[in-house]
C-alpha cells in the first residue's frame, strides 16, 4: 500500500478518531509491510502533520471552506507539510499523489479540488507574520502551532519569557532509559559508547545507537527501561526506605513501580494499582523482565482505596496522576490537538480526589509525592495548595516543575508531602 495513503491512514485515527499517536504509530508499522526508508517516511508525515498542525491549518484554511470534508482536510494538511518541510521530495510528485489518494479513498470527486489547493499553497509559500494578527500570542499560536488558548495560560502561569522558551523549544526529545540496578550498574553500561549519561536524573542514560530501540539487547534482557529522565524523578523524590510498605496508586504501565523497587533494593512491599486490568498485564510483564519480586498488582479504582485499606496504611505513597499531558507533547503531538480547555475540570477534580484518598491512607511520619507530566498550575501548584488548605496534617517539603527545555526532557511536576501529627 502507498506510503502516504498509509499515513493519511494514520492521521485519520489520530484526530478524527482521537487515536494516541504514539500507538497508532506504532501499531501502523507493524501491521503495514513497509521498507525501513518508508517506514520513515510515514513517521515523519504523520509526527510533523501533527507538530505543525495549527500553521497548516491556517495555511490550508486560507483555501477551503468549514464545509470541506475531513479526509479531504487531512489529505491537504498531510501535504502541506511535505510541500513545506520536505525538501528532498519534488513538489509535483506530493501535488500527483495527493490527487491518486482522492481516488482511493473514494473521494474522485475532490480530484480537481485537492489539485488546485495544493498548487496555490506551492506557489504562495507565505509563513505567518506578526502584522497578519490582532494579538502576539495568535500569531505565536501559529508560528510554534500551539493552541492560543494554552499559550494564554502558560503565559499567565509561567510568564512570557517561560513560555516562548517552551515554545521555541523544538528539538527531538532524547531517548531516555533508566538503569535498572537490580541486575546491572550505569558504569558497566557506559563501556557501550551507544550509552552516554543523562542530564538529569543519576540513574538516567541517553541512547545514541543507530539501531532501533526494539532490537536493544539491553532492552530485551531487562538492564535498561525505556523512561524520560523528568518522569525518573518522582520514584527518586519519594525515596523509600527499605523494608518499607509504598502504594503505587496509579502505577501502569509500572515504570514507576519498578524504580520504587529498584530503590528500596527489592525490599518491603509495593502495591501497584491501576484502573484496567490489560494495564496491570503490562505491570506484570515489566516485573518479570526487570526481575522485581517486592512489588503486587492489583485492578481497582484507586479513588474508592478506603473500601479495601485502613487509614494510615502506607509508609509512603506515589500518586503520579492523571493529568492533561501539555509536558509530553513534544512526543505526543495529538495532544494539543485533542485536548480541550473544557476537559481540563473533569481531570481536576480526578486529581483532587486521589489527593485525598493518598492523604487518608498515608501514615503518620509517612512520605507522598504528588506528581505529573503537565505545565498546568491548576493541575499542579494549586492542587497541592488547596490540599493544604483542607488538611493541616499535611506540609509541603519541596515542589519543583522541570520545563522541558531545561534538560531536554518531558516537562513535569513533583511534590513532595510529609504526615504530621496535629
Amino acid at each position: 500500500m502507498n506510503v502516504r495513503l498509509i499515513a493519511l491512514n494514520a492521521l485519520i485515527d489520530i484526530i478524527s478518531k482521537k487515536g494516541y499517536s504514539n500507538l497508532v504509530v506504532n501499531q501502523t508499522i507493524n501491521k503495514s509491510n513497509l521498507s525501513p526508508q518508508d517506514r520513515s517516511l510515514l513517521t515523519k508525515i504523520v509526527y510533523g502533520t501533527l507538530q505543525n498542525y495549527y500553521l497548516l491549518e491556517w495555511e490550508v484554511n486560507k483555501y477551503i471552506s468549514n464545509k470541506t470534508n475531513s479526509k479531504i482536510k487531512l489529505l491537504l494538511l498531510m501535504s502541506c507539510y511535505q510541500l513545506r518541510f520536505l525538501d528532498n521530495v519534488p513538489s509535483y510528485a506530493i501535488i500527483n499523489e495527493a490527487v491518486s489518494i482522492t481516488k482511493v479513498i473514494h473521494c474522485s470527486w475532490a480530484a480537481g479540488f485537492v489539485n488546485a489547493v495544493l498548487r496555490k499553497l506551492n506557489d504562495n509559500p507565505q509563513g505567518p507574520k506578526l502584522d497578519d494578527f490582532k494579538a502576539e500570542f495568535e500569531y505565536y499560536s501559529i508560528k510554534y502551532s500551539y493552541p492560543y488558548w494554552l499559550i494564554k495560560m502558560w503565559v499567565k502561569h509561567y510568564g512570557e519569557e517561560v513560555t516562548l522558551k517552551i515554545l521555541q523549544d523544538k528539538r527531538e526529545p532524547n531517548i531516555s532509559l533508566r538503569v535498572n540496578t537490580l541486575k546491572t550498574t550505569k558504569e558497566n553500561l557506559l563501556k557501550n559508547p551507544s550509552f552516554i549519561e543523562g542530564n538529569l536524573s543519576p540513574d538516567a542514560l541517553i541512547y545514541k545507537g543507530e539501531e532501533g530501540l526494539g532490537t536493544l539487547q539491553e532492552l530485551k534482557d531487562g538492564l535498561v527501561v525505556v523512561q524520560d529522565e523528568a518522569s525518573q524523578m518522582s520514584a527518586l523524590t519519594l525515596n523509600p526506605s527499605k523494608n518499607t510498605r509504598v502504594l503505587d496508586m496509579c502505577a501502569a504501565p509500572g515504570t514507576k513501580s519498578t524504580h520504587l523497587a529498584q530503590i528500596m533494593e527489592n525490599t518491603g512491599e509495593i502495591t501497584a494499582i491501576d484502573l484496567h486490568e490489560h494495564r496491570v498485564e503490562l505491570i506484570k510483564e515489566s516485573l518479570i523482565r526487570l526481575g522485581v519480586n517486592s512489588v503486587k498488582t492489583l485492578v481497582y479504582d484507586s479513588t474508592k482505596l478506603e473500601e479495601l485499606y485502613q487509614n494510615e496504611s502506607f509508609d509512603y505513597i506515589l500518586l503520579d496522576a492523571p493529568c492533561s499531558g501539555f509536558g509530553v507533547a513534544k512526543r505526543k503531538p495529538d495532544i494539543l490537538i485533542n485536548t480541550h480547555q473544557e476537559s481540563l475540570d473533569e481531570i481536576i477534580n480526578l486529581q483532587s480526589k486521589l489527593l485525598k484518598v493518598a492523604s487518608n491512607l498515608l501514615k503518620k511520619g509517612g512520605f507522598m509525592v504528588y506528581s505529573t507530566c503537565t505545565l498546568n498550575k491548576k493541575e499542579n501548584e494549586l492542587q497541592i495548595a488547596n490540599l493544604l488548605k483542607e488538611r493541616k496534617d499535611i506540609k509541603l517539603i519541596n515542589e519543583q516543575t522541570i520545563y522541558p527545555f531545561l534538560y531536554d526532557s518531558d516537562g513535569f511536576y513533583i511534590a513532595r508531602l510529609e504526615k504530621v501529627g496535629v
